[in-house]
């Protein structure tokens, strides 16, 4: 494992640290990201995997990083330079085809840096009850709406993206911008013009189930939670 990735994970330690400073509701839930990614075991490699939505988008999201905040465009280059390195995966794979998940997945990845080692994904980094990593969706796609048991915590790193958070009116997020989702609260994100690129993190129940319920076999989905 290069030294790239472990610039990699340092920065993302400061950007998601100082991401949780700056939030007005729930920044005790997400205060132990930062230090539990830094005190993470590692770096183990990993083979490298792409997936055709990266080949085609990854540069063109880290280009339009340039205008963003100091700290995020540290990360995206060190993440550029690590991306070989790291191991994309598709979303959903265990759900069965339908053409509203292709229109979805075929145009979205996502990576882990931190997980459990017992969710058996190749991450270069293993941590207790956490999820970290990053993802990348092309432009004009609709991440459906889905919730699960992990509250949430993402960061934009480039690209303007459409944002609905349970029954709050959809807003577009764009760098710098940091997103809370509650345990079970329904989300949904339709990346404009550019792809979207961000980080993403669970401080807990990181062996949660994502329920999308225009998706999920009949019968085995769950209502989400609404909050006041």
């Amino acid at each position: 494992m290069s030294d790239a990735v472990d610039a990699l994970r340092s920065t993302l330690v400061d950007v998601i640290s100082s991401a949780v400073d700056r939030l007005d509701n729930h920044a005790e839930l997400f205060a132990p990201i930062g230090p539990h990614l830094g005190g993470a075991d590692g770096p183990t490699p990993v083979k490298g995997v792409s997936r055709p939505v990266v080949d085609r988008w990854l540069d063109a999201a880290v280009e339009n990083a340039v205008t963003g905040p100091d700290d995020l465009r540290l990360l995206v280059e060190q993440f550029q330079a690590a991306a070989p390195e790291l191991a994309w995966k598709r979303a959903y794979d265990a759900l069965a085809s339908t053409p509203e998940l292709e229109a979805y997945r075929e145009h979205y990845a996502w990576v882990p840096i931190a997980v459990p080692i017992s969710l058996g994904y190749a991450s270069p980094y293993a941590v207790d009850d956490m999820l970290v990593g990053f993802t990348i969706q092309a432009p004009n796609v609709v991440y459906p709406h889905h919730h699960h048991e992990a509250p949430e915590l993402y960061g934009v790193i480039s690209g303007a993206i459409d944002w609905e958070i349970g029954t709050g009116p959809r807003t577009t997020k764009t760098a710098g911008d940091v997103i809370v989702h509650r345990s079970f609260e329904s989300h949904s994100m339709i990346t404009l013009d550019q792809p979207g690129l961000t980080w993403a993190a669970w401080p807990s129940h990181a062996d949660s189930t994502v329920y999308m319920p225009s998706m999920d076999p009949p019968g085995t989905s769950t209502e989400p939670r609404v909050y006041d």
